[in-house]
């Protein structure tokens, strides 16, 4: 990261004439301006780098050539990042009733992963219309039934049909009037087993990173099954957040879930991450016209020190949550079955 780089960073003017004093006494002791370039450099890196870590920086010429007094940049951007995770075992003991309590290992480990996320959901959902009446119809394709309480909690008088999803053992399961099952589907081949425009509302939660084939195929079936005027709320990885922009910086890969597992059944992993813009395409060739925003659900927030770097390498920060949230609305018929951006 270059000298002028470094003092664009909000905050670190206030340096300036300290090192510029350093700078002028350096110039005067070296005879080549290449070495001279290197050591402003380096000057500017260790004041920098012991402002972030909330040190006082080292000002003395000696001190400040030392290498020992400077804290490697990818050092300090991966503890920023370390520190903002949200370990699952802090959600444990945080009791939530609009959540099944977990009966297998694999619910306590899913619940435990995603649990700030579909609060984050839960939420949205909350501020949406509710509609009129029992009128409102809610399709959620897949999602697990540890939520379903959740679900109910925000829109009592509506309909649910639960896709795919395996039937829960919860009150609100019994009552056929509002809740129905619905047999799993191919997503990527095969129809939504729901009439035309019959539902209000569809959810696909962590859905579309795991399609290997045709997610058109997809979104063109929830299309047809919305009324016009209907809703899809979709959630998927953010590929290019401000963590995935952190684990380049470092040499690491962006891509979060990248772990084989040696219990994953083939096909149920994450195939491909979808950038806001990407996500935007998909849903306008679908005739769903989106609103995005992404969310830190991993993390507590973007660490002020991340977002001052990304700030300063032109990087945004709108859309750096660690997930993507889109909420689009039926404007029309399928636009564009096969997107050239995404099919050959």
């Amino acid at each position: 990261m270059s000298w002028k780089l470094i003092l664009s960073i909000p905050g670190f003017g206030r340096i300036k004439k300290v090192v510029d004093d350093l700078f002028k006494r350096l110039k005067d002791l070296e005879n080549s301006f290449h070495l001279f370039e290197y050591r402003v450099d380096q000057i500017y890196r260790n004041v920098v780098t012991a402002l972030m870590a909330n040190r006082t920086p080292v000002l003395t010429l000696h001190s400040a050539l030392n290498p020992e007094n400077m804290i490697p940049l990818g050092e300090l951007l991966s503890r920023e990042a370390d520190s903002a995770s949200i370990a699952g075992a802090e959600l444990e003991n945080d009791p939530d009733a609009r959540f099944a309590e977990p009966v297998t290992a694999a619910d306590r480990e899913y619940l435990s992963a995603n649990r700030r996320r579909l609060q984050v959901t839960l939420d949205m959902l909350l501020s949406l219309p509710q509609g009129q009446g029992n009128l409102m119809v809610v399709a959620d394709l897949a999602t697990s039934c540890l939520y379903h309480p959740g679900l109910r909690a925000c829109f009592p008088a509506s309909k649910l049909i639960f896709v795919g999803s395996e039937q829960g053992d919860l009150p609100a399961s019994k009552d056929t009037d509002i809740v129905e099952w619905v047999p799993g589907f191919s997503a990527e081949t095969g129809t939504i087993p729901l009439p035309d425009a019959s539902v209000d509302l569809v959810l696909c939660l962590e859905v579309l990173e795991r399609l290997t084939v045709d997610p058109m195929q997809l979104l063109s079936e929830i299309n047809r099954i919305l009324k016009m005027g209907g809703r899809l709320l979709l959630s998927t990885p953010n590929p290019v957040s401000w963590k995935a922009a952190v684990n380049v910086l470092t040499g690491c890969s962006p891509l979060s879930y990248g772990k084989f597992s040696r219990t994953r059944q083939p096909g149920l992993g994450h195939v491909r991450k979808w950038t806001p813009s990407e996500v935007e395409t998909l849903f306008r060739a679908a005739g769903i016209e989106p609103v995005l925003t992404t969310q830190n659900v991993h993390h507590r927030a973007t660490p002020e020190t991340i977002r001052g770097i990304l700030q300063a390498t032109g990087v945004s920060n709108r859309l750096s949550g660690d997930t993507i949230f889109a909420l689009g609305t039926k404007c029309g018929e399928v636009v564009d079955r096969y997107p050239s951006q995404f099919y050959e």
